[in-house]
């Protein structure tokens, strides 16, 4: 089974085109930077860079809404070789091609909006934050469902 899954950075933003085969299939690619499981004392946390592609719908997808530094979260894809030779010389190359990703965190363009925003986003209540733990108004207890 070749089964990849990974949280992650984009490193830059992606780049979307069209192959030359018979369906002009639409493709993405992008680079992503997907942090070790494991920090040594004293270092700072390491990553690892990967290439990815992504075709179809998926491509266009990640096209329309990710960009530089948004956190995506990778659920199904394959590593595949990309070897060829150029000028003589073999070069090796690992590539991911994506076929599902979704959203993962909050976006950039989610935590730039002012605070009224985000209230109102939230049905009035305060923004939560980081750890999603939000103070309970004094008097709510009309309003809450149960006793």
């Amino acid at each position: 089974m070749n089964d990849w899954k990974a949280t992650a950075r984009l490193t830059r933003n992606p780049v979307t085109g069209t192959a030359n085969n018979e369906k002009r299939t639409t493709y993405t690619q992008f680079d992503i930077a997907v942090n070790r499981d494991r920090k040594l004392e004293g270092e700072e946390q390491d990553a690892d860079f990967w290439n990815c592609v992504a075709f179809g719908k998926t491509a266009e997808f990640i096209a329309k809404y990710f960009h530089k530094g948004d956190p995506i979260l990778i659920s199904r894809s394959q590593l595949r070789n990309n070897n060829r030779e150029v000028d003589g010389q073999m070069v090796y190359r690992t590539q991911i091609i994506v076929e599902r990703v979704e959203f993962h965190g909050r976006q950039k363009s989610e935590q730039n909006q002012d605070k009224n925003t985000a209230d109102d986003q939230n049905g009035g209540w305060p923004d939560p934050g980081t750890d999603s733990f939000v103070d309970i108004p004094d008097g709510i207890d009309e309003e809450m469902p149960f006793t």
